[in-house]
């Protein structure tokens, strides 16, 4: 599957991965600056700072050849959920 990643698909709270990878991301933005975005890892908090517009965001996004959690099957919540 590959998903073509657009600047209207950015919004706070969307989680994504990478058809590569296990670790789960959020796109998020900058408190004291709403206009910077980022994204921040589910595993262990980093932030990513060298993200800072929506375009910047997209551009990481396709890069990586990462998905939205909403266009994959509910097996990867198997392993974020607490046993």
């Amino acid at each position: 599957m590959k998903v073509i990643w657009e600047e209207q698909d950015i919004k706070a709270g969307r989680r994504f991965r990478s058809l590569y990878g296990r670790e789960i991301w959020i796109i998020g933005y900058i408190a004291a600056s709403p206009t910077k975005w980022t994204v921040v890892s589910t595993l262990d908090g980093m932030v990513n700072s060298l993200l800072k517009t929506r375009q910047d965001v997209v551009d990481f996004l396709n890069r990586n050849e990462d998905l939205p959690l909403e266009l994959l099957d509910d097996s990867w919540r198997k392993e974020i959920e607490p046993k």
